[in-house]
């Protein structure tokens, strides 16, 4: 059971993280994305009925995890940083680029985009075209 609430939890940061993003002219620098846990900040009536949750971007890797009963549970994808919206995952883009304004991310379900619209030492904000959606983060874990 465990592992499916997991799976979904995962399932729900790939679908938010999804896809074609506005163009703007801001890049944003790996380094404040990089060795962070971003949590995710719910906004729902359910918040506090769900583990924390959220991402960590590491050595090319982007960390999807969950805590269950105290343990960290996490799913890695290969991961680069863009200035421009790529269609599709591009190996020898990884680790090329320290700035940017997209996320590309090669997931195991699939290609996605994610822009990045705001980053500070404490807060994240990326943006989903394919689901008109935002969703924001923080360093701060969740009680």
């Amino acid at each position: 059971m465990r592992k499916l609430i997991l799976i979904l939890m995962i399932f729900q940061i790939v679908i938010v993280k999804n896809n074609l993003c506005a163009q703007t002219s801001e890049k944003f620098p790996l380094e404040m994305l990089e060795n962070r846990d971003w949590f995710i900040k719910f906004v729902d009536a359910d918040h506090n009925k769900r583990p924390a949750q959220g991402i960590k971007m590491e050595n090319n890797m982007l960390i999807s995890f969950a805590y269950f009963d105290g343990k960290r549970k996490e799913l890695k994808a290969p991961y680069y940083i863009s200035n421009t919206l790529d269609k599709t995952f591009v190996p020898s883009k990884i680790g090329k680029n320290k700035s940017g304004k997209y996320l590309i991310i090669n997931d195991p379900s699939g290609f996605m985009c994610a822009k990045i619209i705001a980053v500070t030492k404490t807060e994240m904000l990326l943006h989903c075209d394919w689901t008109n959606t935002q969703l924001s983060f923080t360093t701060k874990r969740p009680d």
